[in-house]
């Protein structure tokens, strides 16, 4: 359905997504309850529907925006692709060289992967055991076992 523009005589302007062809009733205003006309767009937009499996860009009714739109939003998401091609590539070399698997990398400060310690290890598998005993105990709303994990983890210290 399309988005229609409305202006009332109480100089409020709303837009309605109605049924092609009602927007010229006018419709309800929702500051005062009158009827507005629709107001007429400076920009139309014609839709063909094509029967070949393309699909076509939104149209805006500016063919020059349009495309450049398309383009700017294809090249960022090319940047950010590459970006993210660049860091699984920074990351699985770590993991080559180490011998280790992702549960062992982490981000330092400077935004560099790095291996962690044993120690780090452990703690992150315990807070990782935790997170997972936690949530699935509030899926379940059982928060019994979560209270129990915590009296058993004060013991082991």
């Amino acid at each position: 359905m399309p988005t229609y523009e409305f202006k009332c005589k109480c100089g409020l302007v709303f837009e309605r997504r109605l049924q092609v062809g009602k927007a010229e009733e006018g419709h309800k205003c929702p500051n005062c309850g009158g009827v507005a006309p629709q107001k007429l767009s400076s920009a139309t937009c014609t839709y063909s529907f094509k029967t070949d499996g393309t699909i076509n860009p939104q149209c805006t009714g500016l063919s020059g925006v349009d495309l450049d739109y398309d383009r700017i939003i294809g090249e960022d998401a090319k940047e950010k692709w590459e970006i993210h091609q660049k860091r699984e590539e920074e990351k699985r070399e770590i993991m080559r060289k180490s011998g280790v698997d992702k549960t062992s990398i982490s981000i330092d400060s400077d935004n560099a992967y790095v291996v962690i310690t044993e120690e780090e290890r452990e703690s992150t598998r315990r807070i990782r055991g935790f997170n997972n005993l936690a949530i699935s105990s509030l899926n379940r709303k059982d928060g019994d076992k979560i209270l129990e994990y915590l009296k058993v983890r004060r013991r082991d210290k």
